[in-house]
């Protein structure tokens, strides 16, 4: 962590005083190449050197800087939030996005992602209201912008929808996400891609109409959110068991296990099919765990509560309350079948733990 930090700080003493002798574009592509595909290997601190030339050879013959400066300035944006160093990595978009602006102008697709950008990142540090204002600044840009570019509005408005979701502003979140989702649908018609951001947006808004009670809104959006997933000529199975896993919940919540087995399964095996994170299938295996437990078949729950732990085990989820909740879930069963010595161990164990 050493080295990482004193790359990074040699680098944004760097980038700020860049000469203004500049290399040729082949050697700005090279480096800047390089440094993605190191960035991608996981070799950050080679990656931050080779992106620190690419800054030094994106200026221009007059030394002035350019679009792919810019680039340069993404990336290190990337690799110091790679390293943990989020304000690092918000200097540098802001930067990247401060010279896009003044390049191309506030009205410009690209400014606007960059804005966008740098908005989720200003949140992540902790600065919540500098981040809303971002979003809110991207939105306000938009609309000055040509019609044709009004699909630029979309990730600023799923950016700013999350972040008022998570603060509790049902309203406008959902607004917000049905403005998205409406604009990622019409032009998915000239971008496929676009389809998964719409899955992405629709699960988010199931998430919202579930805790609002409108249950038959939050299927509906999950059942469009999986048919897309499932649509796709490479099927992106992780994300499709985190639909199928908020469907088995929500039918859970509903009162209709039956319904809610079958999701969980079919999440089980969606994450299994792509080896899963441990997370999720930890969650998928308390679903069906919780469904077994309410039929009375305890031996089948703590199977499945058992693999659960030992899924979350593997991560950092020990602390997290889904975790205790399934510890205690797994001691109430073991204390229902008579093993008391079992269920000691497990607490024991659970409190040593934490």
């Amino acid at each position: 962590m050493k080295i990482l930090t004193t790359c990074l700080g040699i680098l944004l003493i760097f980038s700020l005083t860049v000469g203004n002798v500049p290399a040729s574009y082949r050697e700005w592509e090279s480096n800047y190449s390089k440094a993605e595909t190191l960035m991608v290997d996981g070799r950050v601190c080679e990656a931050l050197s080779l992106a620190r030339h690419s800054l030094n050879e994106s200026l221009n013959r007059h030394g002035a800087e350019t679009v792919n400066s810019v680039k340069s300035l993404e990336l290190l944006s990337q690799l110091a939030q790679a390293t943990g160093k989020i304000p690092q990595a918000v200097r540098f978009q802001s930067l990247a996005y401060d010279l896009n602006k003044r390049i191309k102008g506030p009205e410009n697709p690209k400014t606007i992602s960059l804005l966008t950008r740098l908005a989720e990142l200003t949140i992540i540090s902790g600065n919540s209201k500098a981040g809303e204002a971002c979003y809110r600044e991207a939105l306000a840009m938009c609309q000055n912008g040509p019609r044709s570019d009004c699909i630029t509005a979309a990730p600023p408005m799923v950016g700013l929808a999350n972040f008022l979701a998570s603060e509790g502003k049902f309203s406008e979140a959902e607004n917000l996400y049905q403005c998205a989702i409406s604009r990622f649908c019409c032009f998915s018609k000239y971008n496929p891609a676009l389809k998964l951001n719409m899955a992405e947006a629709l699960e988010n808004l199931a998430l919202i109409s579930r805790s609002q009670g409108d249950y038959a809104n939050a299927i509906n959006c999950l059942r469009r959110s999986q048919k897309i997933y499932q649509s796709q000529e490479k099927v992106p199975m992780e994300k499709l068991g985190q639909t199928l896993l908020v469907m088995g919940d929500t039918y859970a919540k509903l009162g209709k296990p039956e319904r809610a087995f079958r999701f969980y399964k079919e999440a089980l095996a969606a994450f299994e099919t792509q080896d899963g994170s441990p997370v999720s299938l930890g969650l998928a295996l308390k679903g069906v765990g919780d469904v077994f437990r309410g039929k009375g078949n305890l031996q089948m729950a703590s199977n499945c509560y058992k693999k659960a732990i030992t899924q979350f085990e593997t991560v950092s989820f020990v602390g997290k309350p889904l975790f205790a909740d399934t510890v205690n879930s797994l001691t109430e069963i073991y204390r229902e079948m008579g093993k008391e010595s079992e269920a000691g161990l497990l607490q024991t164990k659970f409190i040593a733990m934490n």
